[in-house]
């Protein structure tokens, strides 16, 4: 099946789970933009719930109890409100043509730099005898792929 650009963005930023691998895939299929604004979408959304679920467990914990006393947890991620700030400033023009035309090029370099990283801490030993926790992680991630295929039909 092939699917038109714009579902292919979406359901790729609604599947896949790393920000590297979308931007991977984007790059490759020519919806980088698409499918990286999606997945960050994504997890600007999990920010309510980060906050929800610090909130839920503060009131569970009694006074005094490892992790409250630890600190509060961030209500919104660090990454997330430079993302936002970054956007922000992209989007009054105030930045330099010739930053925005050199920021393809790093943030190219830095993805595969990313990328090699994550492919080197891979121990294929250990993946190879997964057993039951490989085969709940295809079945979680067929279930993920799925669902957000749907959507991105119905929806697109």
């Amino acid at each position: 099946m092939r699917l038109p650009p714009a579902r292919l963005a979406v359901w790729t930023g609604a599947a896949v789970h790393e920000v590297a691998q979308v931007a991977a895939i984007g790059a490759a299929t020519g919806v980088l933009a698409a499918a990286v604004t999606v997945k960050l979408a994504r997890v600007i959304l999990l920010a309510p719930m980060v906050a929800l679920t610090a909130w839920a467990r503060r009131r569970a914990s009694p006074a005094g109890a490892g992790d409250v006393a630890a600190g509060r947890p961030a209500v919104l991620p660090l990454f997330v409100a430079a993302f936002l700030g970054l956007a922000a400033l992209r989007g009054t023009g105030w930045v330099p043509g010739p930053v925005t035309a050199v920021v393809p090029q790093v943030t190219g370099v830095l993805t595969a730099a990313a990328l090699f990283g994550l492919g080197t801490g891979i121990d294929v030993r250990k993946l190879a005898r997964g057993g039951r926790v490989l085969l709940l992680g295809g079945f979680a991630s067929t279930l993920v792929a799925g669902i957000s295929l749907a959507g991105a039909m119905l929806f697109v």
